[in-house]
């Protein structure tokens, strides 16, 4: 596991540089937004509808049904 990598990193950087946090809050509030972040694309995802729509297959789908040409 690198030092620097992922959104944690970059939320705790953001957070101290811009909001002027101090290295162990901004961990705090940079695991707990992290969490949110991740725990909202799951549930989106998690979601057939709003999937498919941006599924690459779903698109090549829609141009056979209606007939498209290469």
């Amino acid at each position: 596991m690198t030092a620097f990598s992922g959104t944690g990193s970059f939320l705790i950087f953001a957070f101290v540089g811009l909001f002027g946090f101090n290295f162990l809050s901004a961990s705090a509030s940079a695991k707990t937004v992290n969490l949110a972040i991740n725990l909202s694309a799951l549930l989106y995802f998690a979601i057939p509808a709003t999937t498919l729509p941006y599924c690459p297959a779903h698109g090549y789908m829609q141009h056979y049904r209606l007939g498209g040409r290469h």
